[in-house]
């Protein structure tokens, strides 16, 4: 028997959920229905906001709290509210922000709050990783956000520049005070210390209505390897990078090839039949 009512499916969308086209493909809408059907709790995770996601969940919509920035917010879809936010602490990085934006006038740097996403860097930052992006902008001076709440900051450029500014993270201490990462090779992000998709499954396997449930956890970069390490079951897709394949419990079948078609009908049947015979 399938205790689908004893999982919860959380997954990335960019790279796994999504296809090469950026669709959720119908075969996996169809299983996600079934899923939630027989009693699975479906959510997702990604460094996406609520806001950018709204129109790719009008079929198979989250039933279960997600995960936006990255970890800096769960959030319950149903009720469209926030039921958890954590800043990163603004102040310290700013000199780091003035320094890669001195010499880098193509950087783009965009800083999300709840309700905003500012870019600071100005038009001339309009580069080809913002331009495709579905999540509205405002421009604004760094000083005009400084008393906001920042959720997280996305610097977006070619990947040897935004190596370049990795690099000062010493310099500025950032590494004992943020959480930084690569979501992508093209966006290099800071939430704060302690934050991330891994964290925040933690938290919700921690909330009386999940309690004892099974977490599957699926995901292709390397901001979701904390996420499949804290899983019950950690999946990767085949086209993962090789860090994320190494920390999965299971490697599957590509974005392009229904990857959370997979894993409803086959990953987590095989996972309960081989519970049942004691394996």
């Amino acid at each position: 028997m399938i205790h689908y009512q004893d999982c919860i499916l959380v997954t990335d969308m960019d790279g796994t959920l999504l296809n090469s086209n950026s669709k959720i493909s119908e075969k996996n809408c169809k299983a996600i229905e079934f899923f939630k059907g027989n009693g699975g709790k479906f959510a997702i995770a990604t460094g996406r906001t609520e806001k950018s996601v709204a129109t790719f969940f009008k079929q198979a919509k989250p039933n279960a709290p997600c995960i936006f920035y990255n970890g800096a917010v769960l959030y319950d879809w149903d009720e469209q509210k926030f039921l958890k936010t954590q800043n990163v602490k603004s102040k310290e990085l700013i000199e780091f922000l003035k320094d890669c934006m001195e010499i880098y006038p193509t950087l783009c740097i965009r800083v999300y709050t709840t309700d905003k996403n500012y870019i600071i860097t100005g038009e001339k930052s309009l580069n080809r990783f913002v331009v495709g992006s579905t999540m509205e902008f405002i421009f604004a001076d760094l000083s005009e956000v400084l008393n906001k709440s920042w959720l997280k900051v996305l610097l977006a450029e070619e990947r040897d520049i935004l190596e370049t500014c990795k690099a000062k993270l010493n310099k500025y201490h950032l590494e004992d005070t943020t959480n930084h990462f690569f979501s992508n090779d093209y966006y290099f992000e800071f939430v704060d210390k302690g934050v991330s998709k891994g964290a925040m499954v933690k938290m919700m396997k921690s909330l009386n209505e999940f309690e004892g449930k099974i977490v599957f956890a699926t995901g292709d970069f390397h901001n979701d390897i904390e996420m499949l390490q804290v899983a019950d079951v950690g999946i990767a897709p085949a086209n993962a990078e090789p860090e994320v394949k190494a920390v999965a419990d299971m490697i599957s079948v590509t974005n392009d090839n229904d990857l959370i078609h997979q894993i409803i009908y086959h990953i987590i049947p095989d996972y309960f039949n081989k519970r049942m015979k004691g394996q």
